[in-house]
């Protein structure tokens, strides 16, 4: 590379990046911490860039960096918790995987709330070959449902759902989720351990927690007499949509979101 730049036209260059990556920001991650946490590590880059040739352990700022732009956008399990509000609003616990012989699954928790009121939909699919074997729904008034503001859990009547290995990741920094669910003649017991890096994405209306883009899925499924082993691959998404200007999300019959 060849050439150089002027100091007048660096300093453009710096400040429209420096723009454009707050306003990414606030598009992407709507929360009142994101930007704090970028223009601070910023700082502390600045810092080492003036400083790094002149004193020993400057490399501090380097880390703090550094530290500070793993931090954005990095989620904690009280991101996949349930977020309570006064206005209408939907929440979705997204499970899916494949396992041998072309099975695939989706189990869903989707909640459709204001204020501790509304009602939940429980949904199980299993898939062969890209056809539907069934397709189970169960609805429940929002006063059978127990969920936790700190992290993912979801009891119906009183029976445990969805489960959060805090311990786990109080000791491990391991994401383990539990879900086992019964509707009708179909079951699921099955286990999502994480194997990537979960990430988060907010906007003034909606929120994806995509908390385990990839994991390793054991367990069972049970439908029509049948008990399948599950040793696969799947993720973890949650979907949060609040509505601050109508009265209704979507079908209220599905709990649709979108």
């Amino acid at each position: 590379v060849k050439g150089s730049f002027n100091l007048k036209d660096a300093k453009i260059i710096i400040i429209a990046n420096l723009i454009l990556v707050l306003v990414l920001i606030f598009y992407f991650y709507s929360s009142i911490y994101a930007i704090p946490i970028i223009l601070t590590a910023f700082f502390f880059g600045v810092l080492y860039n003036i400083y790094s040739k002149k004193f020993p352990g400057a490399d501090l700022f380097l880390s703090l960096s550094l530290a500070l732009l793993f931090l954005f956008g990095a989620i904690v399990p009280k991101d996949d918790g349930f977020h309570e509000s006064k206005k209408l609003s939907a929440e979705w616990w997204y499970f899916d995987g494949v396992f041998p012989n072309d099975y695939s699954f989706h189990l869903g928790i989707r909640t459709f709330t204001r204020k501790k009121r509304g009602r939940a939909i429980l949904i199980f699919e299993l898939y062969q070959n890209e056809t539907i074997l069934f397709e189970k729904k169960k609805r429940f008034s929002f006063k059978d449902v127990e969920t936790n503001n700190e992290y993912p859990s979801v009891k119906i009547q009183n029976r445990t759902i969805l489960d959060f290995n805090i311990q786990k990741y109080n000791d491990q920094d391991e994401w383990v989720y539990h879900i086992a669910c019964t509707i009708d003649d179909t079951a699921a017991d099955l286990y999502f351990t994480s194997i990537t890096q979960g990430f988060k994405i907010e906007t003034d209306k909606e929120s994806w927690t995509v908390a385990v883009p990839k994991a390793k899925v054991t367990g069972t499924i049970e439908y029509a007499g049948k008990k399948l082993p599950v040793d696969g691959i799947g993720g973890r998404v949650k979907i949060e949509y609040e509505n601050k200007n109508q009265n209704k999300i979507g079908n209220d019959n599905d709990f649709c979101i979108f």
